[in-house]
């Protein structure tokens, strides 16, 4: 692997997408970084709309927490634990907006409650210099949201060829890079404790070369936390399987003799919402206000951000 010639050793984790148009690709992807022991740092491909509001940020928590588990296997990860980090993407850029609290707020407690067998622990990628999306996450962290940790991109070096730049991993925190901007006491830059009921968001990873070419690629590198216990961080970060899981289907009851008619029996899932419903069930372009009440009344937008496991609800015919 490139990464192996230019570091001089294999990386220890690898960070994709998961949902969106980069997304990890179980079939090519699984079985090499599974034999190479390489486990993989999971960030949400979303940068577009967050800085919208708590069912935006729940609907798409639920959707990248279904792409994450659905992409390595329950059962898998179940096997390694059954809890790991999942980032949230927050850019900064020409056109990307900042991080809103209740964005935050909606999108942690979906990734957080989506599986009730693998827990999932929402964490954010951001750049340090991002004041404004740091203290929304402060903001959301005092309304009760929870963050298990930071994915910093400070750059040494960006947009560089490979061969101009050192390959040996730097100072942590050289330059103060990986310390945001904004640093509450629940941001910890050189941390050593892990946070164990997301009540504390410590640096955990750090960006540091961004967009190097070695002629044929474009890629990143990051390093670890050192004063961190290396072992507790890495197993909180999948090996990927040895071949592709085995998915299992979005369960709807047979049953319409509860609903009105053209409406079947739907019963809920952990962590999802009506807009992950419509798409996963429905197909995408299918509004979640198509979906029913089992009394037939029609969602609200606050009923509907009130779901709960196991309540039955009622689909659209056509939805499988």
């Amino acid at each position: 692997m490139h990464a192996t010639e230019l570091l001089g050793q294999a990386p220890k984790f690898w960070g994709r997408y998961f949902e969106g148009p980069y997304q990890y690709n179980t079939a090519m992807e699984s079985a090499p970084l599974h034999q190479a022991n390489i486990r993989l740092l999971p960030v949400g491909d979303n940068t577009t709309n967050v800085d919208s509001g708590y069912a935006s940020g729940q609907a798409d928590g639920q959707r990248q927490a279904q792409a994450y588990i659905a992409a390595l296997g329950e059962d898998h990860l179940v096997a390694q634990g059954g809890e790991f980090y999942i980032f949230l993407d927050v850019e900064l850029g020409s056109g990307e907006p900042h991080l809103s609290p209740d964005y935050y707020r909606g999108w942690s407690h979906a990734v957080e409650t989506y599986n009730a067998k693998v827990k999932l622990l929402p964490g954010v990628y951001m750049s340090a210099s991002d004041t404004f999306s740091s203290k929304a996450l402060t903001q959301a962290i005092a309304k009760g949201a929870k963050c298990y940790g930071l994915w910093i991109a400070g750059y040494l070096y960006f947009n560089k060829a490979a061969a101009k730049i050192p390959m040996k991993l730097p100072a942590w925190n050289q330059d103060h890079l990986a310390t945001p901007k904004v640093l509450p006491s629940c941001y910890p830059s050189d941390s050593s404790t892990l946070s164990v009921d997301g009540s504390s968001c410590p640096v955990l990873f750090w960006q540091y070369n961004g967009n190097i070419s070695n002629g044929s690629d474009l890629f990143d590198m990051d390093m670890m936390n050192p004063n961190l216990n290396t072992h507790a961080v890495l197993k909180r970060l999948a090996l990927p399987p040895s071949s592709a899981p085995v998915t299992k289907p979005v369960h709807v009851s047979s049953s319409s003799s509860t609903c009105p008619s053209g409406m079947h029996l739907y019963t809920v899932q952990p962590g999802q919402t009506l807009a992950g419903i419509a798409r996963q069930a429905c197909g995408h372009g299918t509004p979640w206000t198509s979906i029913t009440q089992q009394n037939g009344q029609p969602f609200t937008e606050a009923s509907a951000s009130r779901l709960a496991i196991g309540q039955p609800i009622c689909l659209p015919s056509q939805c499988q």
